[in-house]
């Protein structure tokens, strides 16, 4: 069906827990934009632990990677 790939997505928050930036690395067929549009994640939402699981959820979900890491 697809490619089984890892990646990364690194979260850096500013002290309110607020995402300054969400980074798609290690990706290599799966373009980092369509990765992006799978997750809730966005510069300035709060990020939680929660928040955190379901987007890696959600990218398993897609069934094109077998290895996913959030790196905060």
């Amino acid at each position: 069906l697809g490619y089984l790939l890892s990646f990364l997505f690194a979260l850096s928050a500013s002290a309110e827990n607020r995402l300054d930036r969400v980074t798609v690395r290690g990706n290599q067929r799966i373009e980092s934009e369509t990765i992006l549009l799978q997750i809730q994640a966005r510069p300035g939402a709060a990020v939680t632990p929660e928040s955190v699981a379901s987007d890696i959820k959600q990218i398993y979900r897609t069934g094109f990677f077998e290895n996913v890491a959030a790196d905060t």
